[in-house]
């Protein structure tokens, strides 16, 4: 993934990545690391979720077990969700696949990465790390990002997931914010419309007058 990417460009990258998403999610399916080198491209240039070596079965108990008993770091801490970094694995859900796609989308507007832990080597690291994470509104963005998506990348990384949409709701609010940018642009009034048809046949007669003389 190149960043920084123009705004409309990393929307759609991560409506895509959404997507694939939902339809795991959709099969009881939590990815648990979502990172730029796990997203690939097909030949039409869509995203494709790759790498489900670590992807969990919605089972608490069971993802509990393989933490406290292997210490296994399932998952890439820079792109971990705070609930993904904490003891209680049991606490892991879909929506810490969309807190991920929060740090990407962040990533590709601005081109730095919201998280840098360096070398982590076991869980307990990992929970120490969750305490000391800020909060979403302290990340800062390029004065050219508009708005509505700073307060949609924020809204992905809400540390609580209840705070989160989940994948089809993060994709409805993509598409809201495409409509609302489309309703933003000016429309020409008819005047201008009848100022540039005018202007566009006297540079028709112009052209053709010109050929009569040639």
């Amino acid at each position: 993934i190149d960043a920084p990417m123009v705004v409309e460009d990393a929307l759609e990258c991560v409506y895509g990545i959404l997507s694939g998403l939902h339809a795991a999610h959709e099969e009881g399916i939590v990815h648990r690391d979502i990172k730029p080198s796990n997203i690939v491209f097909d030949h039409h240039n869509n995203p494709c979720i790759t790498a489900f070596g670590v992807a969990l079965l919605t089972h608490p108990h069971k993802a509990k077990r393989l933490f406290y008993e292997t210490d296994i770091i399932a998952g890439t801490p820079d792109y971990m969700s705070p609930e993904q970094m904490t003891p209680n694995l049991g606490d892991v859900s879909t929506k810490s696949d969309i807190y991920s796609c929060g740090l990407l989308l962040y990533e590709m507007l601005t081109e730095k990465k919201c998280h840098n832990f360096g070398k982590i080597t076991s869980g307990y690291q990992l929970m120490r790390m969750a305490g000391c994470l800020p909060p979403p509104e302290q990340f800062p963005f390029p004065n050219c990002i508009p708005t509505s998506v700073v307060l949609f990348t924020q809204r992905l990384l809400r540390h609580d997931p209840e705070e989160r949409p989940n994948a089809e709701e993060a994709m409805a609010e993509i598409d809201a914010i495409k409509i609302a940018a489309i309703g933003d642009s000016p429309v020409p009034s008819e005047k201008a419309l009848a100022s540039r048809t005018i202007e566009h046949e006297g540079r028709a007669n112009s052209h053709h007058q010109l050929d009569k003389a040639v």
